[in-house]
């Protein structure tokens, strides 16, 4: 990544697994999104949804977290995306500052 017009962020979002292969595809197709990670994870409070008897009894629902690390310009495109292809309150996303970004070697 060698653009220095903007700061770089970390994008997260938070979705139920079974969104996962749409989003994968929407981020594929997406101009700076260069590279991601995707852990399992559990939601709970209010923005949880369960999808089946198992969460419910459990009181957690399954979710995703994706996060790439790209320039703010490339958030607020993959953001606009999202919303506009899956408008859906059960994606939900928090956008951090990252101050330094590489590799080992």
């Amino acid at each position: 990544m060698t653009d220095t017009q903007d700061a770089l962020s970390c994008l997260t979002l938070a979705f139920p697994a079974i969104l996962e292969d749409e989003i994968l595809d929407i981020c594929h197709e997406m101009e700076g999104i260069e590279g991601f990670t995707i852990l399992s994870a559990a939601g709970f409070g209010q923005g949880a949804v369960f999808r089946s008897v198992q969460e419910e009894v459990r009181g957690r629902a399954a979710r995703r977290l994706l996060m790439t690390v790209t320039y703010d310009r490339h958030v607020k495109s993959l953001l606009a995306e999202l919303a506009r292809r899956l408008p859906t309150p059960d994606v939900a996303y928090w956008i951090t500052p990252v101050i330094g970004f590489g590799r080992l070697a």
